[in-house]
């Protein structure tokens, strides 16, 4: 998913509503950009995630858009869901 900062809040309607529940592996570039999107929100989604099986199993810093004080500004991350292994 690559939707330009708009993965947060599409995350934390996706995951309410059962979107994700047969996905195996998701891959989202994420975007922290400090006082643009509030970190609780970025948080909040990254639990969510945690909460139903999603681990991150590799992270990819896009440098190409810099970084921002100690942080990337851009990463790929992709998450597998080890609930939905283990069930089928």
């Amino acid at each position: 998913m690559d939707i330009e900062t708009f993965e947060w809040n599409s995350m934390l309607q996706m995951i309410p509503a059962g979107d994700l529940d047969d996905v195996r592996q998701f891959a989202v570039e994420t975007h922290f950009m400090h006082g643009k999107i509030p970190g609780n929100l970025q948080l909040s989604a990254l639990r969510q995630l945690y909460d139903r099986g999603f681990r991150i199993f590799m992270r990819d810093r896009n440098i190409i858009a810099g970084i921002e004080g100690s942080m990337t500004k851009l990463n790929e991350i992709s998450l597998i869901n080890v609930l939905y292994s283990l069930e089928t």
